[in-house]
């Protein structure tokens, strides 16, 4: 399996805003989870070395704050 692409990860987001989670990095395990990715698939990265997982869910989470359906916020 490889990593779905950033709208895979919308409801699974939502989802997670819904219990009140704020933080990506506090959920990223947890959808990982819930999507059935395997550990090999959640260590890859992007050329720029960071993780593809976490930036899809990234990228889910900045298309969906526009439209005001969450407040995840990315660590600083």
């Amino acid at each position: 399996m490889t990593i779905p692409n950033y709208q895979h990860f919308m409801l699974p987001v939502l989802k997670a805003a819904a219990k009140g989670n704020v933080y990506i990095s506090d959920v990223v395990k947890e959808i990982a989870d819930e999507m059935h990715i395997s550990e090999e698939d959640r260590k890859l990265s992007m050329s720029n070395g960071s993780s593809l997982l976490y930036g899809r869910i990234s990228w889910a989470k900045s298309y969906l704050i526009p439209v005001s359906y969450t407040h995840l916020t990315l660590p600083t």
